[in-house]
């Protein structure tokens, strides 16, 4: 064998060896977990003791135990999958509440604030009319009261063209 072909098997081999090595060096393509988002976790007892609950019933249908013990070991083990059932439902609830809080919030986050021009006023983004002097917040057809919705060219009540409908003294802050 020739010293070339030695130095190019060895440089290919140091080539794989670092390519290879590369995702476990370099962490930046790291995954996001459980843990990582400091989410809390629900408990896995609950499922460990239906398994033991099992194991259980396996284990008397086999004979491996007498059917007064089994009795005795059947009730402590559902009381305690009751229990942590209990804890569980406890915990996915608190989860559930948090996940509801984080997008309520973040919902509120993107809705623009308004106000009214006529008097100055803040309004939710949901509200029709101003709370404090009652004028319009929504655009309307001046021909038929008709509700003008963002980007309609003419109105859906009588076909007037929305060019020529005012719209209502509204500030998007």
């Amino acid at each position: 064998m020739s010293l070339g072909a030695i130095l190019v098997g060895t440089g290919l081999l140091i080539l794989t060896a670092l390519f290879v090595a590369n995702p476990l060096v370099n962490k930046k393509g790291k995954k996001t977990t459980a843990a990582s988002t400091k989410l809390p976790t629900i408990s896995n007892q609950y499922a460990e003791t239906l398994i033991a609950l099992r194991d259980l019933d396996f284990d008397q249908r086999t004979g491996k135990i007498t059917d007064e013990d089994y009795a005795k070991l059947r009730a402590e083990l559902l009381v305690k999958a009751s229990r942590e059932l209990q804890v569980k439902n406890q915990q996915e609830k608190e989860l559930n509440d948090l996940i509801e809080g984080a997008i309520r919030s973040r919902k509120k986050e993107k809705q623009p604030a308004r106000t009214c021009k006529q008097c100055g006023s803040n309004q939710k983004t949901t509200d029709r009319f101003c709370s404090a002097c009652g004028a319009s917040l929504t655009p309307v057809c001046q021909n038929c009261g008709h509700e003008i919705k963002p980007g309609d060219l003419f109105c859906t009540g009588c076909g007037q063209p929305t060019k020529s409908i005012q719209q209502p003294k509204v500030e998007t802050v």
